[in-house]
């Protein structure tokens, strides 16, 4: 068959119903190439270093870098408690005083309790 139609037209190559060989192989290149390129983008995003990942640990350092700075706030203050327990003794005597119902020598403690219910009445505890 020839390659040229009855008014001598060159049709390049083309044979009605036919692609040449050399196209097919260009499509299935062109194929592979765009296959590959979709599976690096699907990595790119959902792998293990991919975007969405790298979004999640950045929400996540900052959710760390919040909780590092609360840590450091309380840090400091229990070394000022630290500090005043060491270099105060007021500070010393009243939480003995407050905590562990301690008294000076020769300090009388007065224990005030709660009143009783009178008999008969219905206790509310």
């Amino acid at each position: 068959m020839s390659s040229q139609d009855p008014r001598g037209i060159s049709m390049g190559g083309y044979v009605r119903g036919q692609q040449p060989a050399r196209r097919d192989g260009r499509r299935t290149a062109l194929l592979a190439i765009a296959f590959i390129l979709l599976g690096l983008v699907v990595v790119s995003q959902l792998g293990e270093n991919g975007i969405i990942s790298w979004l999640r640990l950045r929400g996540d350092l900052a959710a760390l870098e919040q909780e590092v700075q609360a840590l450091e706030a309380a840090n400091a203050e229990l070394r000022q408690q630290i500090d005043a327990l060491a270099n105060d003794p007021e500070t010393l005597e009243r939480i003995a005083r407050e905590k562990y119902n301690m008294r000076a020598e020769g300090e009388e403690v007065l224990v005030v309790l709660p009143p009783r219910p009178a008999e008969g009445t219905p206790r509310s505890d």
